[in-house]
C-alpha cells in the first residue's frame, strides 16, 4: 500500500502505474538481450493469444495457475 492508493465505497487498494511500475529499476539491457526478450514476450503472448481463441473464457489467472501447477508437479 506504500505506493498504491485507495479507492472507491471500500476503500479498495487500486494499481497506480505511475507509482508501482514506472520506477521499477530494471537492469540496462543489451542490444542482443533486448532482442532475446523481444522474441520471448512475442512467443508468449503468440501461445496465451491461441490459448484464448481456442478456450474463450480462459483468463489470464486461468493461465498463470495451470503455469504453478506444472512447477508444482
Amino acid at each position: 500500500m506504500a505506493a498504491g492508493g485507495k479507492l472507491g465505497v471500500g476503500d479498495d487498494p487500486v494499481y497506480t502505474n505511475s507509482r508501482c511500475f514506472d520506477p521499477f529499476p530494471f537492469p540496462a539491457a543489451t542490444e542482443a538481450q533486448q532482442a532475446r526478450i523481444r522474441e520471448m514476450a512475442e512467443a508468449l503472448d503468440a501461445h496465451r493469444k491461441r490459448q484464448q481463441a481456442q478456450h474463450p473464457t480462459l483468463t489470464l489467472t486461468d493461465l498463470y495457475n495451470v503455469v504453478e501447477k506444472l512447477r508444482a508437479g
